[in-house]
């Protein structure tokens, strides 16, 4: 695949990848990648559809060793607590 890009943007994309030290076609394949992805998914907000990432670390269960029966906030944000300082 050959991508011819007007002078301003091919510029943009080697000082880009100048200051990053990412190489270009990586650059290139991310924003590819993004496009498509946000293309994917119409419903969403343009906001929303932006700032997805991926998860920073692996998946980490939560205890099942107690179960929150309360349906106030309170009691729900002491549980949760409890579970985050149990860790």
């Amino acid at each position: 695949m050959n991508l011819r890009l007007p002078d301003d943007l091919a510029t943009e994309l080697r000082e880009r990848s100048d200051a990053t030290g990412r190489s270009q076609q990586e650059i290139v394949r991310s924003a590819i990648e993004t496009y498509l992805r946000g293309a994917l998914q119409p419903d969403l907000s343009p906001w929303l559809r932006a700032n997805i990432r991926p998860p920073i670390g692996p998946h980490v269960p939560l205890s099942t060793d107690r179960r929150v029966t309360s349906s106030t906030g309170a009691a729900l944000t002491a549980a949760l607590l409890l579970d985050r300082a149990a860790r």
